[in-house]
């Protein structure tokens, strides 16, 4: 039997070798290709978490809110308090003589930080702003063909939570313009410098201010939108953020108002009692209302 198979195949050779090929070259291409996207997906990894440093846990909302809402004394670890404004542009002209030409950088971030910020990452600032000092990665710089000293100008979309082309949208101002903030230290694309919470190739472009300097430029008073946290090795895994957060109605945009009119007789009897639940939103949101008619679902009129 077995010669007989061994006959077949001498037989047939000159069908068999071509097909034995082309499975081989088939199957590296497959192995090639697969080592590849492992290749890939273990640099897109490294860069995801290189740019978010030895930070663990974050919080980014859609809105501001007071720090006072996270309760530290609850959280085993460092709480970074972060202003995060990732559709900010930066300006910059140069003259020669009458001529003047403009560069800009639309697809940047503006983080209000600390010098506590820098702490989490390979490296850190030597040079910590203050007032109108700003920080360049070397992405930004690049872009705006900026050095140390040059005067920028930065825009910074203002918050609203009716959008402004909406006929319910205030449009007194949805932008703040901040004019001259002077580079004073320009830090290589790495670690902390080019911190995102994206996870893909495109290069960074961040641009790092004072905290409080800019909460005071954009007119937010204490708040903030962001908490980066490391927790600490020997706090409990499910130590989280979430579970640490105690947020007023405020915080969500929420207003809870009891609404009341009686006769205008002796007998005080009311025409309505109700409680009013409003939002400075356009729509209250879906799990704002899932939450709120699951609350009420027991409740009966009188």
């Amino acid at each position: 039997m077995l010669s007989l198979v061994v006959r077949t195949i001498f037989h047939f050779r000159n069908l068999l070798l071509p097909v034995v090929f082309g499975v081989s070259v088939a199957g590296a291409v497959i192995v090639g290709a697969l080592m590849v996207g492992d290749s890939v997906r273990g640099s897109l990894r490294h860069m995801a978490l290189d740019r978010i440093g030895d930070y663990d846990r974050m919080l980014i909302a859609p809105r501001w809110f007071e720090p006072s809402m996270f309760d530290r004394s609850q959280f085993k670890g460092d709480v970074e308090e972060v202003l995060f404004l990732p559709q900010a542009t930066a300006l910059r002209e140069q003259w020669n003589g009458s001529d003047r030409a403009i560069f800009r950088a639309n697809d940047m971030a503006l983080l209000g930080t600390e010098p506590s910020f820098w702490k989490h990452g390979k490296g850190q600032a030597i040079k910590q702003p203050k007032d109108e000092e700003i920080i360049l990665n070397e992405s930004l710089a690049r872009a705006l063909q900026a050095k140390i000293g040059d005067p920028l100008t930065l825009r910074v979309p203002a918050q609203s939570v009716v959008p402004a082309e909406s006929a319910l949208g205030k449009r007194e101002q949805d932008t703040f313009v901040l004019p001259r903030w002077k580079v004073i230290d320009i830090l290589p694309d790495e670690s902390l410098a080019r911190f995102s919470i994206r996870s893909d190739q495109r290069p960074v472009m961040n641009a790092f201010v004072d905290k409080k300097y800019l909460q005071q430029a954009i007119e937010v008073g204490s708040k903030i939108n962001a908490i980066l946290a490391k927790r600490d090795p020997s706090a409990p895994p499910q130590s989280d953020l979430l579970s640490r957060l105690q947020p007023s109605l405020n915080d969500l945009g929420l207003s809870l108002e009891r609404v009341t009119k009686t006769f205008p007789n002796d007998d005080g009897e009311r025409v309505y009692d109700y409680t009013h639940l409003t939002t400075d939103q356009m729509l209250l949101p879906d799990h704002l209302a899932d939450r709120v008619m699951k609350e009420v679902s027991e409740l009966k009129p009188v």
